[in-house]
């Protein structure tokens, strides 16, 4: 007899994970495994001060001018740790809610973020 295991349910109903390099989705598929308390610690996560004002730079001389190749790299780099700073607090939510949790308004969170 062949034994057909079924996905749980919160698998199959969480949003999929396809397409997404092997290494952000091996931090995503981490949260997975974490309790209420640190989730939530997920949802405080925020890209530093110093990555902001890079990015906002070279953005703004990307509108001014050409970048160099090198600026260009920094960019790409910084706007994946960036994107991975939000994939990660997107999923983390969903993982909450999906076992049942409330959220904390955008309010909440700004000053649970700025306490910090």
């Amino acid at each position: 007899m062949i034994e057909h295991s079924e996905p749980t349910i919160p698998s199959m109903l969480l949003p999929s994970l396809d397409g997404l390099p092997a290494e952000i989705l091996a931090q995503l598929e981490k949260l997975e495994r974490l309790d209420e308390d640190e989730l939530r610690a997920v949802l405080l996560e925020t890209v530093p001060r110093h990555t902001q004002k890079q990015i906002s730079r070279l953005l703004q001389k990307q509108q001014d001018t050409r970048l160099t190749n090198l600026e260009q790299m920094q960019l790409t780099a910084l706007g994946r740790q960036a994107d991975i700073v939000m994939l990660r607090k997107a999923r983390a939510a969903v993982l909450l809610r999906f076992r049942g949790y409330q959220l904390p308004t955008l309010e909440e969170l700004q000053n649970q973020t700025s306490c910090n």
